[in-house]
């Protein structure tokens, strides 16, 4: 998977984020705060793979 990839994977989870916490504020519920936690901490890996990608990316350049 490339940088662009991951790019459009995150700005997606950001945007299903969004709609679980607009979801959590008409109709609060435990099943919807762990999708929450959860679309979290998935973004957090997410965010480092990105990161990853972008090192690796530097370093072949400079190979």
């Amino acid at each position: 998977m490339g940088i662009r990839e991951m790019q459009a994977k995150i700005r997606a989870l950001k945007a299903d984020i969004e709609e679980a916490e607009a979801a959590e504020d008409l109709w609060p519920c435990p099943p919807n705060e762990k999708r929450i936690a959860y679309f979290r901490e998935l973004l957090e890996y997410y965010e480092m793979d990105l990161e990853a990608l972008r090192e690796a990316r530097k370093r072949r350049a400079k190979a």
